[in-house]
């Protein structure tokens, strides 16, 4: 009877093998040999994983591919996900090409301008983003000691204690309106090395650490309630003002630069429109809002369709915004306050370019108390405009029933008398050349109303015509004899007497009044 070697389930794997003297330098046994014992005896497989990586690796397909199944499966026969060789995993720990989360924002594929994500974090930070956001108001760590930072009597500056005004950077990324309409998500770190390098003075940031409470005895370590990360705040405090006021800071901008349709595009054109500033240019900017078009889906975040409402931090730089891109602008150039601007102030390339591309689309601007007006009078308008089309086909209902029900003229009776003009009968025995007749004529024209089918009185229908001939034609033969007509005409005609000359083929209706007018001159 034969014995083998038996080996129990609960022996495991040694992870840390011993090395034997198979690996050790001038051993007679050869590798192949080593792999194909190794799968019966452990001893003999422990000296093979003790061997060097270069010395494992097999040149044959057949023994590579045992080798990759044995590396994909674990001590317990069960599979395990392994990357493929060349294809490192993302960022998101899924492999290339395989599925991804559809609702994440992807991130940042390349370097954006510094000076663009220092506006943005300004922008959320901003007075008017402070007086509008209750949310954010309360967010904001005003510190323990005072519910609110106008409270403070004691300094003039609330914000002069180190630990008061921080917000997280990553709530402001993830909740602010003004991050809500980037499609990418930048890092903390990018973010924070764009306020220190075009926002330093007008934003703080720190870096909280996670700091852990130990106690010993019956009491468990816990970690402190303050959040960790980037915290940022504004270096001085907001300035309140009243919704009037917001108001006429706010202006209403129409025709925007197809290339700069977005807000960080708004916010880079406003920022270089603007003369240049004893200050930062982006504390200047307090909001960019874009009002909701018609065809926006219910619920969704409205983006921007060539107009939107900037709201400025001062009244000189609105108004300066007002003059320089009126609403009832010309095409025939710039503004004289733009002109002057640019002739006594040397611009940037880029702001010349923002300028350029403003005057080419027809960037103009207008207050926004007198836009809501202009909006307001439109809805009025077209409101009007469809009571007087549902009336007017509610009358056509009712008029329609009423011959239906009376036995009044037939259909066709009713839209013939709504396509022809009624004209009285002109007798045919006066000369046309009577002046009297003539005026007769005149007086008789009926006026012209929306259901006429051309207008009466200027309208001549001629046939019999050529077949090989054609508009130009017509037009310098009608011409002429207009020229060579009576000068007492009823109405009085233009240079060559047509306005236009529509030729179709096989026309044959009766004239109007004024066919005598042609018809005596081919006589």
């Amino acid at each position: 009877m034969s014995s083998f070697t038996f080996i129990p389930r609960s022996v495991k794997k040694k992870t840390a093998p011993f090395a034997t003297s198979s690996n050790l330098p001038g051993s007679s046994v050869p590798s192949s040999r080593q792999r194909e014992v190794s799968s019966t005896t452990p001893v003999e497989q422990t000296s093979t994983l003790a061997r060097p990586r270069s010395e494992r690796v097999v040149s044959t397909d057949q023994n590579a591919s045992s080798e990759t199944l044995s590396n994909s499966v674990d001590s317990k026969g069960k599979s395990r996900e392994t990357n493929p060789p060349g294809h490192p995993r993302g960022d998101n720990g899924a492999l290339p090409g395989g599925p991804t989360n559809s609702n994440v924002k992807p991130t940042a594929t390349k370097t954006p301008d510094l000076d663009e994500l220092a506006g943005l974090v300004c922008l959320a930070l901003s007075d008017y983003q402070i007086w509008a956001d209750t949310t954010l108001r309360r967010k904001i760590d005003w510190g323990p000691s005072d519910d609110s930072m106008h409270e403070d009597e004691s300094t003039e500056n609330p914000l002069a204690d180190d630990s008061k005004g921080y917000i997280p950077l990553d709530y402001l990324v993830h909740h602010s309106p003004v991050f809500q309409h980037v499609n990418t998500v930048y890092p903390e770190t990018l973010l924070v090395k764009a306020i220190r390098a075009h926002a330093v003075e007008l934003l703080d940031v720190r870096l909280v650490l996670a700091s852990e409470e130990t106690t010993y005895g019956n009491k468990k370590s816990k970690k402190s309630e303050v959040q960790t990360g980037y915290q940022v705040r504004r270096r001085t405090p907001p300035i309140e003002k009243s919704k009037s006021q917001w108001d006429n800071l706010t202006i209403y901008l129409e025709n925007i630069p197809a290339h700069l349709r977005s807000l960080p595009g708004v916010l880079n054109l406003v920022s270089n429109l603007l003369p240049p500033p004893s200050t930062g240019s982006t504390s200047r900017l307090q909001s960019i809002t874009f009002p909701a078009h018609h065809r926006d889906h219910p619920g969704s975040i409205p983006t921007c369709k060539g107009f939107a409402l900037v709201t400025l931090a001062n009244e000189d730089d609105a108004q300066h915004m007002l003059h320089s891109y009126p609403w009832e602008a010309t095409r025939d150039g710039p503004s004289s306050s733009t002109t002057q601007t640019s002739a006594t102030i040397e611009l940037s390339e880029e702001a010349s370019n923002m300028r350029r591309d403003a005057h080419r689309f027809g960037l103009r601007m207008l207050l926004k108390s007198r836009w809501e007006k202009l909006k307001a009078e439109y809805l009025l308008y077209r409101q009007q405009l469809v009571d007087e089309i549902n009336q007017y086909q509610e009358s056509e209902v009712l008029q329609k029933q009423t011959q239906q029900n009376t036995g009044g003229p037939s259909r066709d009776q009713t839209s013939a008398s709504h396509t022809m003009p009624k004209v009285e009968a002109v007798s045919t025995s006066k000369s046309v050349a009577d002046p009297s007749a003539e005026a007769s004529q005149h007086d008789i024209v009926p006026p012209i109303h929306a259901n006429s089918a051309f207008p009466s009185g200027c309208l001549i229908f001629a046939r019999n015509v050529d077949t090989e001939t054609n508009k130009t034609t017509l037009r310098s033969l009608f011409s002429q004899s207009a020229k060579n007509a009576d000068t007492r005409s009823p109405l009085p005609l233009a240079s060559d007497g047509i306005d236009y000359v529509d030729y179709m083929k096989g026309m044959d209706n009766a004239s109007p009044i004024l066919s005598p007018l042609l018809t005596s001159a081919f006589d």
